[in-house]
């Protein structure tokens, strides 16, 4: 029996390369965390996403937590010293500085819901209490206006202040001697 993760990865797919205009909200960005892409439907997932915009061929919203993306790359930097942190600042900043089809924003909260929303299909993942698996969940072609309003007006909120970001971040690392 597949987990919700698999099952939920598995729709990603599918609407990834059903679609040119792709919004979603995750609590890290695993497109500058290379340790969030672990198991085989998630990584998949990811490789596809990464060679479309590679590719120019989809436009992306991309909405994550500031607080939890820390946390992450915290624990990345952690096991992968400087060069880890060297690696995805790059990836960061090539992602906000050179890729005009994505958008990527930061809210300073993590209770939001992991969702994907394509042209076609609406994906929302279900997390159970502190949990970072998915316990359930909806894929649907109706209802899809109201998530899609409701991650524009969330999205709208969110700060694309990513310098900032990326040198808080760096600041707190020099702290905590990790670079």
């Amino acid at each position: 029996e597949e987990s919700g993760n698999e099952a939920f990865y598995k729709k990603a797919i599918i609407i990834v390369n059903e679609t040119y205009f792709f919004r979603g909200a995750a609590k890290t960005p695993a497109l500058i965390l290379p340790s969030e892409r672990a198991g085989k439907e998630r990584k998949e997932y990811y490789n596809a996403l990464i060679e479309k915009i590679n590719k120019g061929e989809i436009n992306v919203e991309y909405l994550f937590s500031l607080p939890r993306t820390e946390e992450a790359i915290i624990e990345y930097v952690r096991k992968n010293g400087k060069n880890g942190w060297e690696e995805i600042k790059k990836d960061w900043e090539e992602l906000v500085d050179r890729c005009a089809t994505v958008s990527l924003r930061y809210i300073e909260h993590d209770d939001f819901i992991s969702c994907i929303i394509g042209d076609h299909h609406t994906l929302i993942g279900w997390k159970g209490g502190k949990d970072k698996r998915i316990i359930g969940i909806t894929y649907m072609t109706n209802g899809m206006s109201f998530y899609k309003n409701l991650f524009d007006e969330i999205f709208a909120t969110g700060s694309n202040a990513h310098l900032e970001a990326i040198q808080s971040i760096e600041e707190k690392l020099k702290k905590m001697n990790l670079i």
